[in-house]
C-alpha cells in the first residue's frame, strides 16, 4: 500500500503500474485502492494549494513590475 501510494504521489507512472499489478497477489481490495487514491489526492491537493498561496502572497504575485513572471 505504501509503495503504491508513494508512486502515485510522486507521479511515477511505471511504478504505479508495477504496484497495481501486485494488488491481486497481496490481496488489496478495490475499496483499499480507492482509499489510497483518496489519501494521495488529498495530500497532493494540499501541496498544490500551498504552492499557489505562496505565489499569491509573494511580492507582486511572483511577477516583475512589467508583468513578466519568474520561472
Amino acid at each position: 500500500m505504501i509503495h503504491l501510494a508513494s508512486s502515485m504521489a510522486v507521479g511515477c507512472i511505471p511504478c504505479a503500474r508495477y504496484y497495481l499489478e501486485q494488488v491481486d497477489d497481496v490481496g488489496l481490495t478495490d475499496d483499499e485502492i480507492s482509499a489510497i487514491k483518496a489519501i494521495v489526492m488529498a495530500v497532493s491537493s494540499g501541496r498544490i494549494m500551498m504552492q499557489f498561496d505562496e505565489v499569491l502572497n509573494s511580492e507582486n504575485g511572483g511577477c516583475l513590475e512589467d508583468g513578466v513572471c519568474d520561472d
